[in-house]
């Protein structure tokens, strides 16, 4: 079983070099999880220190039988006691809800609202020593998971932390630079960019017409 899981590891880790996104790599961690520990219900949630929020990325619910991405909240999830404790202590969870019992009363409903997961699991997203984010994965089996399960989801968030912040860093630049292409090709002036040097380093669509040159002839 660990040489399976370490393979696992490994092709997360490759997986993880291809992701063009959050969303994306939200979603093969979560596949990953499945293949690891198994679940019913599973959630990836991104944490920002300097704001002191948690805004939910992306949650599956298992519904009739089938696996399905649920809605995710459009604001800033509340902290509730068990997530406050994973961000502030750094430190994995594994809650068993009991029959009429509050554990875990304050978490948002996700999916159907109207069963309760008997099983939880938490574990910290870590990059470079802080908390970016949590990972859930529940389940509705009262005897699902224990504490190496537990350990595995600890593993895997700590193992991804890193490629998982990189790849939100690299879509946010080319977010930004979109935006600025954008900008810049609709404007009825010529644009140039250079740099210290003089080097011309960009050129707008208006800027080529006005010149008369293309970029393999302008750039450099």
């Amino acid at each position: 079983r660990q040489l399976e899981k370490e393979e696992r590891f490994a092709k997360l880790a490759l997986e993880l070099g291809d992701a063009l996104g959050e969303v994306e790599a939200a979603e093969l961690i979560a596949d990953a999880a499945q293949d690891m520990i198994g679940w019913d219900a599973f959630i990836v949630d991104l944490y920002d220190a300097d704001s002191r929020t948690i805004m939910e990325l992306i949650a599956f619910d298992t519904i009739d039988g089938e696996v399905r991405r649920t809605e995710t909240a459009s604001r800033p999830l509340k902290f509730s006691d068990v997530t406050r404790r994973v961000v502030e202590g750094e430190s994995s969870e594994l809650i068993r809800r009991t029959p009429g019992g509050k554990e875990c009363s304050d978490l948002v409903p996700f999916g159907d609202k109207d069963r309760r997961s008997a099983v939880l699991l938490y574990a910290p997203l870590k990059s470079k020593g802080r908390v970016i984010g949590i990972l859930s994965a529940q389940s509705y089996d009262p005897k699902a998971f224990d504490e190496l399960d537990l350990k595995t989801l600890t593993e895997l968030a700590r193992g991804c932390g890193d490629a998982f912040e990189r790849i939100g860093v690299n879509a946010a630049l080319r977010a930004s630079e979109t935006r600025f292409r954008t900008v810049a090709e609709t404007l009825t002036e010529g644009l140039v960019i250079t740099d210290r040097e003089g080097r011309f380093l960009y050129l707008n669509s208006k800027m080529m017409e006005m010149t008369g040159r293309s970029p393999d002839e302008a750039l450099g």
